[in-house]
């Protein structure tokens, strides 16, 4: 969930790759890709050292750099300044897709797992004939591995035995699956919230170079990624320009900016194993799961498990 450091992070972040021609330290002092000349110990000098971070210098923080050349670029959140904008409906969505890293490789009534296995896998086994005939259901944990899985469903499964990472099964019509949690955010408020970047010089001259940099390149920035993965929607307020310093070489320059950002929900959801079930008088049935192997008559495709439980959705026939 982003809030406001979040935000203030991401449009930090946004600044430095404006400013900065790779990673950059906040609150060091780094090379800028841009120049500017400066007097130091009274020689006009060229310059390129920034200071970017978050939060509002006092002026005596900044006297020292600024006789030294640098100019410092600081972004604040403006008091008063928050607004609700809350207008969506609020429903679960899902992310990009997250692929299992356990994978189950069948060839006729032995299934073998390769790959690693983690807490949010699922292992699904339907054997629809045969002395093994059933649906398991088994979330792996951190410590399982596919040897371990093998022999876990191994001993709960009627006429299955485990060699290494591979399941014999005694039975027909055999499907093997591993699904994997799904992460799904909801978005339960959105807000606007402004911002002022302060560009503090040494010189007119340097000001103008480093706070109109910053300007034309979040001009073409309408949207920051922050840190859930959420956008913040970048929007111009206005410009001041100081030109009566209230202390020698100091020479400031204020953008300000609105960032509209939404504040999500996350969880993980389960993904089906097998769907189309069908169970005589329909209904739904949750089971506990607490990493041991549920099993279930067969066939009973519609498994899902969360929250260390097992959700069966099936469908009624009048």
């Amino acid at each position: 969930m982003a809030d406001l450091s979040d935000v203030s992070k991401g449009l930090v972040s946004a600044i430095a790759g404006i400013l900065f021609p790779g990673a950059y330290d906040p609150g060091s002092d780094e090379t800028s890709v841009l120049a500017w000349q400066a007097p130091v110990r009274g020689t006009m000098t060229d310059c390129r050292t920034i200071r970017l971070y978050w939060g509002f210098p006092s002026a005596n923080d900044i006297t020292g750099e600024l006789v030294a050349g640098k100019v410092h670029v600081s972004v604040s959140a403006e008091a008063g300044t928050t607004k609700l904008t809350t207008r969506f409906e609020q429903r679960w969505r899902r992310g990009p897709p997250r692929i299992p890293t356990l994978a189950a490789g069948l060839v006729g009534e032995v299934v073998t797992f390769t790959g690693e296995a983690s807490a949010t896998q699922v292992v699904g086994i339907l054997v629809n004939h045969g002395p093994s005939a059933g649906s398991y259901a088994y979330r792996c944990t951190p410590a399982d591995t596919p040897q371990s899985v093998a022999a876990t469903l191994a001993a709960a499964i009627a006429g299955a035995s485990a060699s290494g990472a591979a399941l014999t099964l005694a039975g027909e019509d055999i499907l093997a699956r591993v699904v994997c949690d799904q992460a799904a955010t909801m978005e339960v408020r959105r807000q606007q919230q402004g911002f002022r970047i302060a560009c503090w010089a040494p010189t007119p001259q340097a000001r103008e170079t480093v706070a109109g940099a910053v300007d034309a390149g979040l001009a073409g920035t309408p949207w920051l990624t922050l840190a859930d993965g959420s956008l913040g929607r970048l929007i111009y307020r206005a410009t001041e320009t100081d030109d009566l310093p209230g202390k020698d070489r100091l020479w400031r320059r204020d953008l300000s900016y609105t960032i509209e950002y939404p504040t999500l929900l996350s969880k993980m959801q389960p993904v089906m194993l097998f769907p189309g079930a069908t169970l005589n008088g329909g209904g739904a049935v949750m089971v506990p799961v607490t990493g041991n192997v549920l099993a279930g008559p067969a066939p009973i495709p519609g498994l899902t498990v969360s929250g260390g439980k097992l959700a069966v959705t099936v469908s009624k026939t009048f």
